[in-house]
């Protein structure tokens, strides 16, 4: 069990392969029949399945369906993800007709159990997508920085709407004034782009005092790191206390054409019906190029934290709408296959 991840699975040959080459593949649980075979593939010493020098092939389906039993759904780490903090299967004797665990070793989880995530509270979306007036914490006065950045692009994008940067110190930044929180606009705030040392951004939040609706936290610390978990759990309870929705912390920035809202220059503002939701930023910022030569017309996109897996499901179920559907990048080649298709103006033929 990954903290930041939930239940994993890793699978090896075993003996020195795993001791000392390292041989092993890891997935996300649940797993589906087609991962489990993938991760066979994955094993440099897979043909040793297959049979070797001599040696009679074993059942690689027998090792298929314990993956299954073990990490699929309705499998024993799943079922028992608040009890099992480690499941050590080893040996597992693999033969042509079946497969035999002869010993394994289970660490209990800590005492109490995991803390339980919410049940999320459904919302309109609206307000992030096509925000009326956003926020940008993390902009300067006297050098280009990432929320300058965000600015810029709000601009290039053609946003009409109201833009607040938010800043102690300056009372202007590229030309707009300048407001010390995000509970002093003069209007209340739909979205907020967030790029300030992490150790800041609780109280940022607290102090938006129910004006802020959807807040992105581009800033990492959080609990991607051990020394970050509280600060990730502070970050929580300052979104509930500031009646906002957080999307992150350390993710990249919103793509909406029809918001007119981007991350990524020289983006498409044509409005389309995909929406794209990445846990990679270049996947998600070359979703926003594709679209921008007519690989994609889309809808809404963006980055989400990888920290937070289960973001992927809220995404998807809780947010489509009859307007657009929503599809899930998270493969590392998918980045090659998005820029192979922006370079020959030709809709990716994978995706």
């Amino acid at each position: 069990y990954a903290p930041q991840f939930g239940p994993m699975i890793m699978v090896g040959l075993g003996g020195i392969f795993v001791e000392v080459m390292g041989d092993v593949a890891f997935r996300l649980c649940p797993i589906s029949e087609p991962d489990a075979w993938a991760m066979l593939r994955e094993l440099r010493g897979a043909p040793l399945l297959s049979g070797a020098r001599g040696r009679k092939p074993v059942s690689e389906q027998a090792i298929v369906d314990a993956l299954m039993q073990i990490g699929g759904p309705g499998g024993l780490l799943l079922d028992n993800a608040d009890d099992i903090g480690e499941l050590d299967i080893n040996p597992i004797i693999v033969s042509a007709n079946g497969a035999v665990a002869v010993d394994a070793r289970v660490i209990l989880a800590p005492a109490g159990g995991r803390p339980e995530n919410p049940e999320p509270i459904p919302a309109d979306f609206s307000p992030l997508f096509e925000p009326r007036a956003v926020a940008v914490l993390g902009a300067s006065a006297d050098r280009f920085a990432v929320g300058n950045n965000c600015i810029a692009r709000l601009r290039e994008s053609g946003f009409a709407g109201d833009i607040y940067p938010i800043h102690p110190k300056a009372d202007e930044i590229d030309g707009l004034p300048v407001y010390r929180s995000l509970g002093e606009t003069p209007n209340p705030i739909d979205y907020a782009f967030i790029a300030v040392a992490a150790t800041r951004v609780p109280d940022m939040l607290r102090a938006a005092n129910g004006r802020l609706k959807f807040a992105q936290v581009i800033s990492a610390g959080f609990g991607e790191v051990s020394e970050g978990v509280d600060l990730q759990h502070d970050l929580i309870a300052a979104a509930r206390e500031g009646g906002c929705r957080v999307i992150g912390p350390n993710c990249l920035g919103l793509y909406s054409p029809r918001g007119r809202v981007t991350f990524a220059k020289g983006s498409s503002m044509e409005p389309g019906t995909v929406g794209k939701a990445a846990a990679l930023a270049p996947i998600s910022s070359d979703a926003a190029c594709c679209a921008g030569c007519g690989s994609v017309a889309s809808s809404r996109s963006g980055t989400v934290p990888t920290s937070a897996r289960t973001i992927y499901w809220n995404i998807i179920f809780r947010i489509r709408t009859p307007k657009w559907s929503a599809c899930i990048w998270r493969m590392p080649r998918m980045v090659a296959v998005s820029r192979k298709s922006c370079a020959m103006q030709k809709p990716p033929s994978r995706l």
